[in-house]
């Protein structure tokens, strides 16, 4: 979804405000223990978050539902 996009435009893809993207990207980095969104990506394709045999990279787990 990134690819060196900014978070502007990856929040209108997501219908989302760039304040709700910025904040869910923190919080990512927090709990990721991740300085940028480049280690951030690094990080979770190292604990299989990502799933590596799609290309753009997809998340490994199903989407909340709720």
């Amino acid at each position: 979804m990134g690819g060196g996009r900014s978070n502007g435009a990856i929040a209108t893809d997501l219908r989302l405000s760039r304040q709700a993207l910025d904040y869910h990207l923190c919080q990512l980095r927090v709990a990721l223990d991740a300085d940028s969104r480049p280690a951030l990506v690094a990080r979770a394709y190292t604990l299989g978050i990502l799933d590596t045999r799609v290309w753009p990279p997809r998340a490994a787990v199903p989407p909340y539902q709720g």
